[in-house]
């Protein structure tokens, strides 16, 4: 099963970042996915630099609303759909399993 910790933390002395998960016991294999807010240069640099890192990925992420009315078009695009937090939880936690 996955768990999901999220922490904020500041980058320390030397590049250190420092994680407390006592959820977690020693010798617990982990994955850290690292998101920084603006990424100078050479946070790249110090990333791909660190010998427990296999990839370091910026991404770029646009939004493409250019005016309000964008938005207000898609007023109604649920409407006379049989809708309930139970038939949205029931489509959202499926397992793949044929009916």
């Amino acid at each position: 099963m996955i768990q999901a910790v999220k922490q904020q933390t500041i980058v320390g002395k030397d590049g250190e970042i420092k994680l407390n998960t006592p959820q977690f016991s020693e010798g617990t294999a982990i994955e850290i996915i690292i998101l920084v807010n603006s990424i100078p240069e050479d946070t790249t640099e110090f990333l791909r630099a660190l010998d427990f890192v296999n990839s370091v990925e910026i991404r770029e992420e646009k939004l493409n609303i250019s005016q309000e009315e964008d938005f207000f078009q898609l007023a109604g695009l649920w409407e006379n759909r049989d809708l309930t937090t139970e038939s949205i939880r029931q489509e959202a936690w499926k397992t793949g399993e044929k009916s």
